[in-house]
C-alpha cells in the first residue's frame, strides 16, 4: 500500500498536504481525488459561490507527481 499526498493548487497558492493517506493504488488515489473534489466544489456551491479552478497535485511517497488532477474534472460530461 503507498502513501499518496493530495496537495491542492489554485492559480497563485499551494496548499500542501503533510499528512496523506494510504491507497493501494494510484486508480484507489484518484477515487478519493474524485470524491474530495465534489465534496469541495458542492460546499462553495451551497454558499453561492462557482466552483473554481483547483487542481489536486498528487505526489507519492517520494515526493514524485503521480498525477495531476483538476476538480472541474469531477463533475464529468454533462
Amino acid at each position: 500500500m503507498g502513501r499518496y499526498y493530495f496537495n491542492v493548487r489554485s492559480s497563485d497558492e499551494l496548499l500542501e498536504d503533510d499528512e496523506g493517506q494510504s491507497f493501494p493504488s494510484v486508480d484507489e488515489a484518484l477515487a478519493y481525488a474524485i470524491r474530495a473534489a465534489r465534496e469541495i466544489m458542492s460546499g462553495r456551491v451551497a454558499a453561492g459561490k462557482q466552483p473554481n479552478h483547483r487542481t489536486f497535485e498528487i505526489m507519492d511517497e517520494d515526493g514524485r507527481l503521480v498525477l495531476s488532477f483538476p476538480f472541474l474534472d469531477a463533475l464529468g460530461p454533462d
